[in-house]
């Protein structure tokens, strides 16, 4: 189990956003197979989730996420892209998700995302935070390295599994923290906020 995707959200990925950032799922390229957040509850034709108010939907790039983004920010975000995405002819998966234990999973969406719906939702797809990559942030390497150490120092022992994100994965044989997300989440404000 990972709490944050090794490929790329935030998530986004485990894209998802339950414990903080690191369930975020939001750093998705569109080439990128994503898992989203539960599905909104009534039927596809339901009217699409709006976006937090301080997003600029005619960007083309996407939402970006900020560091200090609060859960409710980061799921209203994950939402309206869920939402476009299902309007323009994504699928719930409903079954088995392909390379995943088996268990079903109602929150994913069928792969591949029709090209269609990935370009009328580029504008709403979640971003990962600015400080997060190593092509947006010049002290990248030396801030995820004050990651990881504070997490070890918590009790919650990863590594990175790349040199350009901040995406990681548990050391194997290393208890997990009941509260490794809200670690990870301080961590993350700490050694990249500075």
């Amino acid at each position: 189990m990972n709490l944050r995707s090794t490929s790329p959200v935030l998530a986004i990925a485990a894209a998802v956003l339950g414990l903080g950032l690191a369930l975020s799922g939001c750093a998705a390229s569109p080439s990128t197979p994503t898992v989203a957040s539960l599905p909104p509850s009534g039927s596809s034709d339901s009217p699409t989730s709006p976006p937090p108010a301080d997003v600029d939907a005619s960007d083309t790039q996407g939402v970006q996420y900020r560091l200090d983004d609060t859960a409710e920010r980061r799921d209203q975000i994950i939402a309206a892209w869920d939402d476009c995405l299902i309007q323009n002819g994504a699928q719930w998966q409903t079954g088995p998700v392909p390379g995943a234990a088996g268990d079903p999973s109602p929150h994913a969406f069928v792969q591949p995302i029709p090209a269609e719906a990935r370009a009328a939702c580029v504008s709403l797809q979640p971003l990962m935070p600015l400080e997060l990559s190593s092509a947006t942030n010049p002290a990248f390497h030396e801030q995820s390295l004050r990651y990881v150490d504070c997490m070890a120092a918590k009790g919650l022992f990863v590594r990175l599994t790349g040199t350009d994100t901040a995406e990681w994965t548990f050391v194997d044989g290393k208890p997990v923290p009941d509260n490794a997300g809200d670690i990870d989440h301080q961590c993350m404000l700490e050694a990249f906020s500075s």
